[in-house]
């Protein structure tokens, strides 16, 4: 019915990064959203509606790749309550792994999550969140006043607030400051590998582009080329495995400045938490994790404690 009145309907979530690189999953989910919206033949009811996702692209890509890491110790029972460097290098085992040639993990790939809904004819809008905030803009004055048609003035929309909601906390180092740029190196190559196919389609668009690209020609001269995708989550999900920086990426550097390229890789940063006495290693987590459930189990117990108070409680205030 809103449709029918030329009115906008925002869907917004975050579940179908989750999955959406496997091609027959998303098929399925853009499938699900276009049977929920009226159609008429080939168009929309109601003049001038466009069915359109919007992606949001967050710099510097390490920064997006630790919030993510960090929402994942509180609601993923992988990584729950393992805000620490095991629990770091698992997450990227898990989010960068590949299955039968496919990435099904796209939450810190959003130029590819664009560049798979473009193959199944979706315009996409991404939205620089960097870029906007040099602009002086928050990224839902973006979405209201330049998608949704919100009407606004310099921009804001009415409840823009005074400053940008871009996050800009600390950044807590899970691993070596040497894994960590690698990390960061790798992201910026795999969307340097999406630009000229994204640029040249025509149902794509980009606000505000801010650092997104800038990198690219840097990144190609230091690996001689530019990475794909795929090698790019094989690369993070090998760091994650080994807890340590792959030799197969240690050889792709020397390849190209020979012995001067063995200086970026300092041989502490190959020394992690896995190449410890192992005993001494098992005895932390098995000590990490008892202390973990205990807390668990005394919260628990303190709720059922006042639940079972509450009838106790109230007859005491009103004896009062």
């Amino acid at each position: 019915d809103q449709m029918s009145k030329n009115r906008n309907i925002v869907f917004g979530t975050e579940y179908f990064t989750g999955q959406f690189g496997i091609r027959k999953t998303r098929e399925k989910y853009v499938d699900g959203l276009r049977s929920l919206l009226p159609w008429d033949g080939d168009a929309f009811v109601g003049d001038g509606n466009e069915f359109r996702c919007v992606v949001s692209f967050r710099t510097p890509r390490l920064r997006s790749l630790l919030s993510l890491f960090r929402h994942a110790t509180f609601s993923d029972p992988f990584v729950k309550n393992r805000r620490n460097s095991d629990g770091f290098f698992d997450y990227l085992t898990k989010i960068f792994q590949t299955r039968n040639g496919e990435q099904p993990n796209i939450s810190c790939n959003p130029l590819g999550y664009a560049s798979q809904l473009l193959e199944l004819d979706v315009p996409v809008t991404v939205i620089d969140m960097g870029g906007a905030d040099t602009d002086g803009l928050d990224i839902s004055d973006v979405a209201f006043c330049e998608l949704v048609g919100t009407p606004c003035i310099d921009g804001k929309h009415a409840n823009s607030p005074q400053k940008s909601q871009l996050n800009k906390s600390k950044v807590k180092l899970y691993a070596s400051e040497t894994i960590l740029e690698v990390v960061e190196d790798l992201l910026v190559t795999m969307d340097c590998s999406y630009r000229e196919a994204l640029e040249n389609d025509p149902q794509f668009q980009l606000l505000h582009e801010g650092s997104m690209f800038l990198r690219c020609e840097e990144m190609n001269q230091k690996h001689g080329r530019a990475l794909t995708p795929s090698e790019v989550y094989s690369y993070i999900e090998e760091i994650g495995k080994l807890r340590r920086l792959p030799q197969s990426y240690s050889q792709l550097l020397s390849s190209r400045a020979g012995d001067k390229n063995k200086e970026i890789i300092p041989q502490s940063d190959s020394i992690t938490i896995s190449n410890r006495d192992s005993s001494t290693h098992d005895k932390f987590k098995t000590y990490y994790n008892y202390m973990e459930d205990l807390r668990l189990n005394f919260l628990i117990f303190v709720c059922a404690l006042m639940f079972m108070l509450r009838p106790f409680v109230r007859k005491r205030l009103r004896q009062k």
